[in-house]
């Protein structure tokens, strides 16, 4: 289990590191983060219990450890985490958005950078529209390396960041519900999930996913290789929290009470522990 309850707390601005409390000590990185982002009550006392990623360079890199494979993508498993998303994302950027989980399969390989053993993401329908379409994908370890994804309409509602001088401060986002997002991947079977409730299946063939050794991207997709613009990492714009992975596919009921248990009520200033 990798499990990183609150995404930041105000430990100082030298504190770039993100502990994991499942115990099995993975650590994840802040990139791109100034003082200005995640290492300042910037939405009040309550923000320092989340993260807020700012749509252009914000992302936190989780390495994988050699001696332990719970960040591995296998036969049985899970991805879930809590978002705001902002329903215009950054200002000139509206159309990248925006990555929430991503465990990348080969990020240098050109026919399976955009591939991930395992991913969450969504696509706006338009720059000028709060609609689009939540993707939860797994590519599988089978001859084509197929990529099981299953979709669902979503549309954003938060307003999580205000601009001065293209500098984001906005406490407005507490007013907002925190939404969670998952996927369960069975021998073959790929389940996705938006709060709690089963959104889609995809079934392919009774295969482990794709073996993945790089660990985890959270805010963007792991591009390596080559030269990618912004829009191609499709860096999320909003705020996160409770990222996990479980290394069993959680049951529909089992993804219902995580999702109940974290978050009651729905409108709080952050998740609980």
């Amino acid at each position: 289990m990798l499990l990183f309850p609150w995404l930041y707390e105000l430990l100082g601005s030298s504190n770039d590191k993100l502990p994991d409390t499942s115990g099995n000590d993975y650590t994840g990185v802040y990139e791109g983060f100034t003082l200005i982002s995640s290492t300042v009550p910037w939405g009040g006392a309550f923000s320092r219990y989340c993260t807020k990623f700012n749509g252009i360079n914000n992302y936190i890199q989780v390495a994988p450890k050699a001696t332990n494979d719970s960040i591995n993508t296998d036969s049985s498993f899970s991805l879930m985490c809590f978002a705001k998303m902002d329903k215009q994302g950054r200002y000139g950027h509206e159309t990248e958005m925006g990555t929430l989980m991503w465990v990348p399969s080969n990020p240098s390989d050109a026919t399976l950078r955009n591939k991930p053993s395992a991913g969450i993401w969504f696509v706006p329908n338009s720059s000028s529209s709060a609609s689009g379409t939540m993707h939860f994908a797994v590519t599988q370890n089978d001859a084509s390396k197929t990529m099981l994804e299953v979709t669902a309409p979503y549309t954003r509602t938060a307003d999580i960041f205000w601009f001065l001088l293209d500098i984001p401060f906005y406490t407005g986002h507490l007013e907002y519900e925190w939404n969670s997002f998952g996927l369960t991947y069975n021998n073959g079977v790929l389940k996705g999930y938006i709060n709690g409730a089963l959104v889609g299946t995809a079934a392919g063939t009774n295969v482990r996913a794709y073996p993945s050794t790089y660990g985890m991207s959270i805010g963007r997709k792991d591009l390596r290789g080559g030269s990618f613009s912004s829009s191609d990492y499709r860096y999320f714009c909003g705020v996160m929290d409770q990222i996990g992975m479980e290394d069993k596919a959680l049951a529909p009921s089992e993804m219902l009470s995580w999702h109940n248990g974290v978050l009651s009520p729905a409108k709080i200033f952050y998740v609980k522990d």
